[in-house]
């Protein structure tokens, strides 16, 4: 489960590696939006220069969510079964 210190420790790691983060439907709560890392929601309607980063990735880091219809921009995001980026799946 999310509480407040999981969020802010995830924001620390996102500082410290410099790490652009994106949140998925119904999880935008998880980061802050005004964080300047903050990259945007991750799904249906996502901005056209996040899902081009996305795709363009060389890493994926995918952590507690999952990459069903909504994140995965239904399923355009990422190559299936293989993606081009390393994917790394922490649910």
């Amino acid at each position: 489960r999310w509480d407040a210190d999981a969020v802010a420790h995830m924001q620390g790691i996102a500082e410290a590696w410099s790490l652009p983060v994106g949140c998925s439907f119904r999880r935008q709560m998880l980061f802050d939006h005004l964080h300047p890392n903050y990259a945007g929601d991750v799904g249906i309607g996502i901005n056209p220069k996040l899902a081009t980063a996305i795709k363009q990735a060389d890493l994926v880091l995918l952590i507690g969510g999952r990459m069903g219809e909504m994140p995965s921009s239904d399923y355009t995001l990422l190559k299936s079964p293989y993606p081009d980026q390393t994917l790394v799946h922490i649910h």
